[in-house]
């Protein structure tokens, strides 16, 4: 549990060095991970300005299939994220 709170703030604090994007980046592909850390992690990466592929299909993913809850809770981490006004990708 202590892991996934790590990463997640992570994200909050704003810690967008290349290492912690590296280390998100690579939870996010890792098939290992639960998907807890995973949706921490991607939500981690959008906060960071991290607006790649992968990390937007895996929340579209969470749009579509999620709860209401989830679904808030990429919503406003969405609104939070940096550089959103610079990405191309359509959710």
């Amino acid at each position: 549990m202590t892991y996934l709170i790590f990463k997640k703030h992570l994200g909050l604090l704003n810690v967008g060095d290349s290492g912690a994007i590296y280390a998100l980046s690579q939870i996010l592909s890792s098939e290992n991970e639960p998907e807890l850390i995973k949706f921490e992690a991607a939500k981690s990466l959008v906060l960071l300005g991290e607006w790649n592929e992968e990390v937007c299909e895996f929340l579209i993913k969470y749009l579509k299939f999620g709860n209401g809850n989830v679904k808030t809770d990429i919503l406003k981490t969405t609104i939070n994220g940096k550089n959103a006004q610079f990405t191309d990708l359509v959710f």
